[in-house]
């Protein structure tokens, strides 16, 4: 842990079964999740104590080599797998609901960042980002697991993305592992 200006502060969180630890994220009871993509798995942990609660329920069959998550309007948590494409998990339970978008399905098949962003379009709905390394891609998917291509194969020379964050002006910002680099792009992915 760090204080509000960069100071460590602690080891928050430590145990050993927790290989490649790739994402955390808060639940609505303040609960500490960390993906973990060596162990296949999601680890919940006490947010005030750090304790291990245990695995964030079913983790472990539907995910293969977790990469990110993140909570959904829709009360689910959505899981990019780099090896199974997108997994729902009710965000209460931990249960497996779905696979929101298979492996292979709509051309991902390396799934690794992924963020709700805003209404950008003014459609109602808050869509699903989602970077594919292997394609040098990032999809937007719909509520209804419609996808679009937001940024097209190696556009400004993006060159396995690895994380996508919007800011408040609906700018994208994605980075470019492949070439060290974060790269902008406009609301519409050019």
């Amino acid at each position: 842990r760090y204080d509000t200006e960069g100071k460590f502060v602690d080891s928050f969180i430590s145990l050993t079964e927790m290989h490649t630890p790739r994402d955390v994220l808060f639940d609505d009871d303040g609960n500490v999740l960390v993906v973990s993509g060596g162990a296949d798995a999601i680890f919940r942990f006490d947010g005030t104590s750090g304790g291990f609660l245990g695995l964030f329920p079913e983790t472990l069959l539907p995910v293969h080599r977790p990469y990110d998550a993140e909570f959904g309007k829709d009360g689910n948590v959505y899981v990019s797998n780099y090896f199974g494409g997108i997994a729902r998990f009710d965000a209460t339970s931990g249960a497996f609901v779905d696979t929101f978008v298979p492996i292979g399905v709509n051309g991902v098949d390396g799934a690794t960042g992924l963020t709700f962003c805003p209404d950008l379009d003014e459609d109602g709905e808050h869509d699903l980002y989602v970077c594919n390394e292997p394609t040098n891609e990032v999809f937007r998917f719909s509520e209804d697991g419609i996808q679009h291509v937001f940024v097209s194969e190696g556009s400004g020379g993006l060159d396995r993305p690895h994380e996508i964050a919007f800011d408040a002006g609906g700018m994208a910002y994605v980075t470019s592992h492949g070439t060290n680099e974060v790269l902008r792009y406009h609301p519409d992915g050019r």
